[in-house]
């Protein structure tokens, strides 16, 4: 392992604690998350930042704050496996690491390491919505299930899980650091 990739990992663990602690749970731990449980035992080119995610900063239970939840190994399963949108998402190796208060989730691409919110609005058991058409008549005809379309629906996107971390402390830490 490199010392960028030491010093990345550290940065979120980090950023987990500082997140346990404005979820009043500063005790929670990190733990780590096996995706073969998700994805099964494919062989994936995963990049160092979601890897090191995974293996060690997982929060050990989920923290729950004021309009987010940042994951647990029991909550990342459960979201995963039969909720919408991520029974859905992860067999494009986008699962579920966190989501928010309106039901919406949070997913790591594992081949880029990119974090998109997607809305569980536009997850209907034939495809993803797309919205109205042009004179809000009708809704425009569903987009098939794609690695590529569920990426071009999201609502955000974050490079990083890093960013993603760091927004979410620039929202409910009023420290800086």
């Amino acid at each position: 392992m490199y010392l960028s990739d030491l010093r990345r990992s550290e940065k979120m663990r980090h950023l987990i604690d500082r997140l346990s602690i404005c979820a009043e749970n500063p005790e929670c731990g990190m733990t780590s998350f096996r995706l073969s449980l998700l994805l099964g035992d494919t062989k994936r080119n995963i990049p160092i930042q979601v890897s090191e995610y995974f293996s060690s900063c997982i929060p050990a239970v989920t923290l729950k704050l004021q309009h987010h939840r940042i994951l647990s190994p029991h909550h990342i399963l459960e979201e995963n496996q039969g909720l919408i949108p991520g029974c859905y998402c992860v067999s494009y190796g986008l699962p579920v690491i966190a989501t928010d208060d309106s039901g919406d989730a949070i997913s790591i691409d594992i081949e880029s390491g990119h974090v998109y919110l997607l809305s569980h609005d536009k997850f209907e058991p034939d495809g993803l919505q797309r919205g109205w058409n042009e004179a809000m008549t009708d809704f425009l005809p569903l987009l098939s299930f794609t690695r590529e379309n569920i990426i071009q629906t999201a609502e955000e996107e974050w490079d990083s899980i890093e960013d993603f971390l760091e927004s979410l402390i620039h929202i409910y830490d009023q420290k800086k650091y």
